[in-house]
């Protein structure tokens, strides 16, 4: 057992099934485990898009720039944390123009969370 925020430091042994006289060999693994407060995405990825600045779960703000076949933005992502809930808060925008990197307008309800 690995307590939150904790590590634990295991030996793992690897042998030969056909040749049990062999040496076997050694591996030490560091089991960490989060604590469960965290709140970061590790990966961001939009299909048919490209992102900037390049993705960085260290940052918080992105441009996404859709392709002009493109009507909308599927991305999928990775939690860092399994208890975490993710949503998407954006605002249909109009077409943009060359060199307006206009951002989406918030819907956000109070503290950031969606209304309801």
């Amino acid at each position: 057992l690995v307590e939150p925020g904790g590590f634990r430091i295991e030996q793992v042994f690897a042998d030969s099934a056909k040749d049990p006289s062999g040496v076997a060999v050694s591996y030490s693994l560091n089991v960490s485990r989060l604590t469960g407060n965290e709140t970061t995405l590790r990966w961001v990825h939009i299909e048919g898009s490209f992102l900037l600045p390049d993705w960085d779960s260290r940052s918080s703000v992105y441009t996404v720039y859709l392709t002009a076949e493109q009507d909308y933005a599927k991305f999928t992502y990775q939690r860092g944390d399994n208890g975490q809930s993710v949503w998407v808060d954006a605002a249909q925008e109009g077409p943009m123009h060359a060199g307006t990197g206009r951002r989406l307008a918030s819907e956000r309800g109070e503290g950031g969370r969606p209304e309801g």
